[in-house]
């Protein structure tokens, strides 16, 4: 109120004074701006020590974000254009993740992630694919798993009796286990911390993978 009325009574700031338009268009565009603050400052910032595994559900929320921006506010050109130019930002360099092992292997070693995440996207082909990325890649790389000759139920007993433990498939006990719920940055830390000796194939793994910096320059 102080601003307008300064403005109304003088009469060089009159050309200055903002309308209900101009401060709508204003709030829009801080709208607009603070979802890359949130997302950048605030998750991927070097304070945080952010890795790879953040980076899709970064992207997921900014182009989700952005898709309501662009249905959701008004008819501002201007507004609309910079959401959408954003956007096609963004989707460039979202698709590139398709070429590289990384992000698939990232989000599945996450434990508040797994292959549950990419399910409840309802990615379709993409969640197949990144399953069978991360499976080669256990397989091809880390899997220790000497193949085991089927054993009778009475064998398996007495196995167990004598402490003699049957080799399991690490990446497949893992990933049928259910999902942590954290919002911790340290959650999948201490996770493969408590968890480091009872997969310790699996580890070697998530040692490779799970460190891998978010970006070669965090957001300050």
């Amino acid at each position: 109120m102080a601003y307008i009325s300064m403005c109304a009574s003088t009469p060089a700031l009159r050309q200055c004074q903002i309308n209900d338009d101009k401060w709508l268009y204003l709030e829009n565009l801080c709208a607009l701006l603070h979802m890359f603050d949130d997302l950048t400052t605030e998750i991927l910032a070097s304070k945080s020590y952010p890795t790879i595994n953040k980076t899709i559900v970064v992207y997921n929320e900014l182009l989700d974000s952005l898709e309501d921006f662009i249905d959701n506010t008004g008819n501002d050109a201007h507004l609309h254009t910079a959401a959408d130019q954003a956007w096609q930002k963004l989707i460039k360099y979202y698709t590139r993740m398709d070429l590289s092992l990384v992000y698939a292997v990232a989000s599945a070693i996450d434990p508040r992630m797994k292959y549950h995440w990419w399910s409840i996207q309802e990615w379709g082909n993409y969640e197949k694919q990144s399953q069978e990325v991360v499976q080669e890649t256990w397989t091809t790389d880390y899997d220790s798993a000497i193949p085991q000759l089927e054993i009778t139920p009475k064998a398996a007993k007495q196995r167990q009796w004598y402490g003699i433990k049957t080799k399991t498939d690490e990446l497949e006990e893992y990933t049928k286990e259910a999902i942590i719920n954290s919002d911790s940055d340290d959650a999948p830390t201490m996770y493969w911390k408590a968890q480091c000796k009872r997969w310790p194939s699996l580890r070697k793994m998530v040692q490779d993978y799970l460190a891998v910096p978010a970006t070669s320059t965090p957001a300050e």
